[in-house]
């Protein structure tokens, strides 16, 4: 069986609703785990901030920590 075949037979499979959002929840979950430990450990970025500016730098701040790891990394 070629490559081609092999890839048709795969794109072929039909997922329910319920199996796209578990496959969405698995794949999601270690991401923001990892961006809520990453916040957590750089408390300092949020120092000063209050209400609305505290919630949107912390949201943002899990949403986009490897950015943020990257740029951490080459300002060293």
């Amino acid at each position: 069986m070629d490559a081609i075949e092999s890839l048709r037979r795969l794109l072929r499979v039909e997922l329910t609703i319920a199996e796209w959002i578990g496959t969405a929840v698995i794949l999601g979950a270690p991401y923001l785990v990892l961006g809520v430990a990453y916040a957590a450990t750089h408390i300092s970025r949020f120092s000063g901030l209050e209400g609305l500016h505290l919630v949107v730098s912390v949201i943002g701040s899990v949403l986009a920590w490897p950015l943020l790891l990257f740029v951490d990394a080459c300002a060293v």
